[in-house]
């Protein structure tokens, strides 16, 4: 099994998005490829069909409606500003030779709002896993890029499903939004660490207080005697 990872052209110094790139090439063992080794990969993608019309990221269902997400969805967002990661049955990129050797893709990127990088949230574009092998193994780079977002402080995770994967969204925790169509997976992250700290320290200094009015009162009863 191989993963490898197209890094994300970087915007700003030190961003955060680069440190999650790094812990999916440390900890998970993703190998780098380059943005031309991608879209020799790309090609492959596009092309791929079978006799039934299947695609890499959709095909029919029982009844003949197609499902799944738009396949050129990939070519959209593979321009230098999303991080693009692959599962494959190959130990390396060159041995890929055709789609069959691809198994899932999935691209995401982190928002930034500034320099100052006070934004923890990440999109997902896509997550597809190939529809004309059935080889699943979405599973496999979902999870890793939320474990390596918990890590990292991200709050919350944003994708738009198609129609036959909100299900399996909701098996990792994703909330789907009737209204505008996405789901989300919320984290915690930094958001939350800085609530606990100020609900600490109020909790603390109402201790204190208390503490204190009550010596007072006790030092005021002793004079008065």
């Amino acid at each position: 099994m191989g993963l490898f990872i197209c890094l994300k052209t970087p915007t700003y110094k030190n961003n955060l998005h680069t440190e999650i790139e790094t812990e999916l090439i440390d900890a998970y063992g993703y190998n780098p490829i380059s943005l031309t080794e991608f879209n020799r990969i790309l090609a492959l993608i596009l092309k791929a069909t079978n006799s039934s019309g299947a695609k890499f990221c959709r095909k029919n269902d029982s009844t003949g409606k197609p499902q799944g997400i738009d396949t050129v969805m990939i070519s959209g967002h593979s321009r230098g500003d999303a991080t693009i990661l692959i599962l494959s049955n190959k130990d390396s990129i060159e041995e890929i030779q055709n789609a069959d050797d691809i198994q899932a893709i999935l691209i995401f990127n982190y928002e930034e709002e500034d320099e100052s990088v006070n934004k923890y949230e990440l999109n997902i574009f896509v997550l597809c896993s190939n529809q004309i092998t059935n080889s699943g193994g979405g599973k496999i780079l979902l999870q890793s890029l939320i474990d390596v977002s918990k890590r990292n402080g991200i709050r919350t995770i944003f994708l738009a499903p198609s129609e036959i994967a909100i299900n399996y969204y909701k098996r990792f925790g994703f909330i789907l939004d009737p209204v505008h169509n996405f789901m989300t997976l919320q984290l915690g992250g930094r958001k939350q660490k800085k609530r606990k700290s100020f609900y600490y320290s109020r909790k603390q200094k109402k201790r204190k207080s208390f503490y204190y009015s009550r010596k007072q009162k006790k030092s005021r009863r002793n004079k008065i005697k």
